[in-house]
């Protein structure tokens, strides 16, 4: 809604005297876009994640093989309990993610956390928001 706002007092202010102004409210109703969409983005492949660890563990079982590519951020942690609760093993799942030292405090990803510049990496960004989906991770 503020993005709307800003948008539509970016686009009224040059009739109002207050030219200067324009590109300030433009480039914040801009901000507010790009982060709502990275938010999407972010909340579309975090359920790729639920969809193919759901469909491992009703395949295959637990295995910790499932587990270990994505524990490296708290969203996929998440994704990974949500699945594993609904297939029964959620307690088993906590306990691993326990025993590897990830805690409910643990919320940025372990590469920022390791290098703080790795956020506005290509790979990382593409990695995050665009997870790679096999044809038999179909659902």
């Amino acid at each position: 809604m503020a993005c709307l706002g800003l948008g539509w007092l970016g686009w009224r202010l040059p009739g109002w005297g207050y030219g200067a102004a324009v590109w300030p409210a433009w480039s914040g109703a801009v901000a507010m876009l790009i982060s709502a969409v990275l938010c999407q983005a972010d909340a579309w492949a975090r359920w790729q994640d639920y969809r193919r660890v759901s469909s491992l563990f009703q395949r295959h079982g637990w295995r910790p093989l499932f587990l270990t590519p994505l524990c490296r951020s708290r969203c996929q942690r998440d994704a990974v309990l949500l699945a594993a609760r609904q297939a029964g093993f959620g307690s088993r799942t906590q306990a691993w993610f326990q025993a590897k030292g990830y805690r409910w405090y643990h919320l940025a990803p372990d590469r920022v956390k390791a290098d703080p510049r790795l956020i506005v990496n290509a790979s990382f960004l593409k990695a995050t928001f665009l997870p790679r989906v096999g044809r038999g991770d179909q659902a």
